[in-house]
């Protein structure tokens, strides 16, 4: 971020702490070139005010408010309709965000995320064409638990950070 950049953003009032925060989760110091460590930022500081235990729709707003604040565009609810012999179909999917026309963001309030959040997020990427996408699961009470950065080159059988040991090894054994 430039020098420039840095000053506007605190003349506009627009706190730095939450997008330095991400380091922690991401262990880059740099942040993605696709600059998802901003959406990543919002979602902190969406967490960080609320905590975990909210429905996935407050989340929702409330993100969709915090990417307003952090001058960042975005479209929520998009239909995603499945294109079958080419004809476009309405099957009811939709996305939560796509944002500065990049980033793809999927949002859960689960106990835990399961490889069907992951396939999901991969499927959207998938049939959007976009390279990123991001599975923020809020129900978590460090948000770098529940957050999984994901890219088109990823394979479905990626397991969730909240996994327990268990399901790992039944992992392991059904691939040997």
């Amino acid at each position: 971020m430039s020098q420039f950049s840095v000053s506007w953003l605190k003349h506009a009032g627009i706190r730095l702490a939450p997008l330095l925060a991400m380091d922690a989760i991401t262990g880059n110091k740099n942040g993605f070139a696709d600059g998802s460590s901003d959406v990543i930022g919002a979602c902190i500081e969406v967490h960080r005010h609320l905590g975990p235990g909210l429905l996935e729709s407050t989340y929702e707003r409330c993100l969709a408010h915090e990417l307003t604040l952090r001058c960042l565009s975005f479209q929520r609810q998009l239909v995603l309709p499945i294109c079958y012999k080419g004809e476009h179909l309405d099957c009811g999917y939709r996305i939560d965000f796509i944002v500065a026309e990049t980033i793809l963001v999927e949002i859960k309030a689960v106990e835990r995320l399961q490889a069907i959040h992951t396939a999901q997020v991969l499927t959207y990427l998938k049939l959007t064409g976009l390279d990123t996408g991001l599975l923020v699961n809020f129900n978590v009470p460090v948000l770098k638990h529940g957050l999984r950065r994901l890219t088109r080159k990823q394979t479905l059988s990626v397991l969730p950070s909240s996994c327990d040991h268990e399901s790992e090894a039944q992992l392991r054994k059904s691939k040997v």
